[in-house]
């Protein structure tokens, strides 16, 4: 079998039956035609707890991501009271040397897919979203809409099997320039004789219902909750 044949396999494998959308709770109902009406909320976990985490996930053998992402995964199930759940974590298309001088921003998402998740305690949910994160990073060049296209159930419309998204990002070697870019309302930097700091423009769209993404930092982990905005009103995802 060959390794397009194996991945394609794999992902109808995973995506049998297609999963049932998550029912999170929303303060307006959701319309047949999704708006997508993006904004976003930040937060900070600070760094007590964010230590606290990482030491589970040594003492788990877990990464960073994984921890975060069996959180997400945790937090998703106690919103829906849904047993199976999918998340969609980006991935980084240049896993080949002849993308190395193509200009554009390479992604491809991957659904990541557990089920029976309230059979499980907290260190089993994060070895089966360690399990599941490998497994799909050895067939992450699959694009996604060849997996909806390929999967049964999925519909007319070829709707992605998930509603929410998770990502970290790891800025560890930052340049001075990134830095800024990644600075906190009030912070400022000197770049090159300019003394810069962040403006946050509104989210302009909500591709997904709802996305986490967290920054690790010295000072604990900067969280971004994306969200669709004709679906959820602030207090609920402050909340």
């Amino acid at each position: 079998m060959s390794k397009d044949q194996n991945a394609r396999r794999y992902w109808s494998d995973e995506l049998e039956p297609y999963p049932a959308p998550l029912d999170l709770p929303s303060d307006h109902t959701r319309a047949d035609v999704p708006a997508l009406v993006g904004k976003s909320f930040w937060h900070r976990i600070d760094g007590e707890l964010s230590t606290q985490l990482q030491a589970i996930g040594r003492k788990s053998g877990a990464t960073n991501f994984v921890v975060f992402l069996s959180l997400w995964f945790a937090i998703l199930h106690r919103l829906s009271a849904a047993d199976d759940v999918v998340v969609g974590t980006p991935v980084s298309g240049r896993t080949s040397a002849k993308f190395a001088a193509t200009v554009g921003d390479l992604f491809n998402l991957l659904p990541i897919r557990l089920r029976d998740v309230s059979s499980l305690t907290f260190a089993d949910l994060l070895q089966s979203v360690k399990s599941k994160v490998l497994e799909a990073m050895n067939r992450q060049d699959y694009p996604l809409p060849l997996m909806v296209r390929n999967a049964s159930g999925a519909g007319m419309q070829g709707q992605p099997p998930f509603q929410t998204t998770f990502a970290l990002q790891d800025f560890t070697r930052q340049t001075p320039l990134q830095a800024i870019l990644l600075a906190e309302d009030g912070d400022t930097a000197t770049y090159r004789g300019l003394n810069l700091g962040p403006y946050r423009f509104e989210q302009q769209e909500g591709q997904f219902e709802l996305s986490l993404d967290v920054w690790p930092d010295d000072r604990g982990v900067r969280c971004c909750w994306r969200y669709d905005s004709s679906l959820f009103d602030e207090s609920l995802i402050e909340a």
